[in-house]
């Protein structure tokens, strides 16, 4: 058993590497989340993070990541897809470990596709997105997380 931190077992640290797209995943995201959510996972930790997993998406053929497929991803900490152009919504909505996010410098990402992921500390300085504090999220409150956005430097 890891060391105690704050009342927890400490996280162990795994890297999924997605190189064969359609190979190991068969062309399918959602099961790049499962292999992810399963790390360490038992039904007593179903809700809390059980890893800290760092996705690295160097398949080419991954050019779009779409609605909700890294939705309320707790082991989530760290994403690197350099070919991904388009992020959908809610595609890491709720994902709150997720600290750092490398898409390509083109992206296009739809508003709310971060909302919730409050540990982000990187976005703007990886992909020139800007955050805009003035959007309410869904229960009316202010939500720096609604509207990263993607603006002209």
């Amino acid at each position: 058993m890891g060391s105690i931190v704050q009342g927890f077992p400490q996280l162990s640290e795994a890297v999924v590497e997605v190189t064969d797209f359609e190979g190991d995943y068969e062309g399918k995201l959602w099961r790049v989340r499962e292999e992810v959510m399963g790390i360490n996972r038992t039904d007593e930790h179903r809700w809390m993070a059980t890893a800290r997993a760092y996705v690295v998406v160097s398949d080419r053929s991954v050019s779009k990541i779409g609605y909700e497929k890294f939705h309320g991803c707790s082991n989530l900490v760290k994403v690197t897809a350099p070919f991904v152009e388009v992020v959908g919504e809610y595609a890491f909505w709720g994902s709150h470990n997720l600290h750092h996010v490398r898409l390509s410098s083109g992206v296009v990402a739809i508003p709310r596709t971060f909302q919730f992921c409050l540990s982000l500390e990187v976005p703007a300085v990886s992909v020139g997105f800007e955050l805009d504090i003035g959007v309410k999220g869904w229960i009316g409150k202010r939500d720096p997380t609604v509207s990263i956005t993607r603006f002209s430097k």
